[in-house]
């Protein structure tokens, strides 16, 4: 009996070290591919602001089912990518973004261990491959929390190709506010000392240490161009200053928890509406 229960005992730990081992593999899932994060995001240096070429501000999501989320300063794109591991070329083909099906690639080099290095490949007139300078990325391998990247929090982002209602334009605003709310956890659990906010529309202003403010009419180029018409835009503008001076803010020391938790308050107002 005794040698019977220590037989099922050893079983257990068996079983138990097997899922331990895939649940540790899982958890430890260093990159989607060989010398590829899961993300990645250009440190910048040299900001141009009238750039929507895809580089400027770079971040690109790469998902394990072959699927990416590609955003830049005036640019989205979601789609396909291959990896070409003995080139360290990333090849995206977007199926949904701003503009034009421009396929994007990008020279991806691991430096060490989170730091990377970034250029954008160029085929020029006499079909040569170029590439630009250089810049300084940093990449990471665990995504804590919503994925800030996803396509499905970066709806609001997609202009629509007729008038919404009242409703779908809460809906919009909504999913717009839950974005920034897991951009800006995403920023606080990974510690991360960029905190980028040129990549996203700005409709309310949260980069300052003192306090919010709700853009300007000048600084809402990128707002409106998620909306079918300004007026829809403006709409959607008025939900988000109807609920700021009804919230407040916590002390903390981390600009990213503070807005996180501030947005949550903003969310849970439009949820009543």
């Amino acid at each position: 009996m005794i040698t019977k229960k220590i037989s099922q005992y050893l079983k257990t730990l068996i079983f138990t070290g097997i899922l331990f081992g895939f649940a540790s593999c899982n958890l430890f899932n260093k990159e989607v591919k060989k010398g590829l994060p899961k993300l990645l995001y250009k440190l910048e240096t040299n900001f141009i602001n009238s750039d929507s070429t895809g580089y400027n501000e770079l971040i690109i999501r790469f998902y394990e089912d072959g699927t990416y989320s590609h955003f830049a300063y005036n640019y989205y794109g979601f789609g396909k990518y291959t990896w070409l591991e003995d080139k360290k070329i990333a090849i995206l083909q977007p199926q949904i973004c701003k503009d034009s099906l421009i396929t994007h690639q990008y020279k991806i080099n691991k430096i060490l261990l989170s730091d990377y290095t970034v250029s954008k490949v160029e085929i020029n007139e006499n079909e040569k491959v170029e590439f630009t300078e250089e810049s300084d990325a940093k990449g990471i391998n665990r995504v804590k929390g919503q994925d800030p990247f996803s396509k499905e929090l970066n709806a609001w982002r997609i202009k629509p190709t007729k008038s919404e209602t009242a409703q779908e334009i809460l809906t919009r605003t909504k999913n717009y506010i839950s974005f920034l709310i897991a951009y800006n956890e995403f920023v606080k659990n990974n510690k991360l000392k960029e905190y980028c906010y040129f990549w996203y529309a700005n409709p309310i202003q949260m980069q300052y240490n003192n306090g919010v403010r709700m853009a300007y009419n000048t600084e809402l180029a990128d707002w409106y161009a998620c909306f079918f018409n300004t007026n829809e835009a403006d709409e959607a503008y008025k939900l988000i200053s109807g609920t700021i001076r009804k919230c407040t803010f916590i002390q903390s020391n981390s600009l990213a928890e503070r807005n996180a938790d501030y947005l949550k308050q903003i969310l849970a107002l439009l949820n009543k509406k």
